[in-house]
């Protein structure tokens, strides 16, 4: 294993840094904004409604799994879709008391335009950070969040276990 020496001071410094990080994505996360549709949406509302396009007839238990979000949270958000007419809640046939989730042609327009609205953002943050980074820097700095990104969710994990020996 790779040892780092770096200082209490310089750690301090890079958790400020990150916690600034997440504090402003989190503002980003949860700004209702116009994915070209005329209605302002947060970003959870809007990603639950691409998880179900690209997933038809998706249930809420698989919903929550992808999403990483607790059932209670996830149904909120699929009632303000299907409230909106943004998707559907159909009865599973085979099972009548299981929900499947589809989106309406309301739905699908908006998922689509949310792509669209996703790339021209990436693009121009992508083209401002080259401002001040390389190609290099930018894909290490998406290696290292998919590096970060498994080790909260293996700590998720870890974290979930604990508690349910605890029950």
């Amino acid at each position: 294993m790779k040892e780092w020496i770096v200082t209490t001071q310089d750690l301090l410094e890079k958790a400020e840094m990150l916690y600034k990080f997440v504090d402003l994505f989190s503002d980003y996360e949860n700004t209702p904004r116009d994915y070209g549709c005329g209605i302002e949406m947060n970003m959870a509302e809007v990603h639950m409604l691409s998880y179900i396009d690209a997933n038809p007839g998706i249930t809420i238990t698989k919903l929550a799994q992808l999403s990483r979000r607790t059932k209670s949270a996830i149904s909120q958000t699929v009632s303000k879709l299907e409230e909106k007419d943004f998707i559907l809640r159909v009865p599973d046939k085979q099972d009548t008391k299981k929900k499947l989730l589809f989106v309406t042609a309301n739905g699908k327009k908006l998922s689509d335009m949310h792509k669209k609205f996703d790339i021209q953002t990436l693009t121009k943050t992508f083209n401002y950070l080259l401002r001040d980074c390389t190609k290099d820097e930018i894909f290490t700095f998406y290696k290292v969040i998919s590096v970060y990104n498994n080790i909260m969710e293996a700590g998720k994990r870890k974290r979930g276990r604990l508690q349910k020996e605890k029950q």
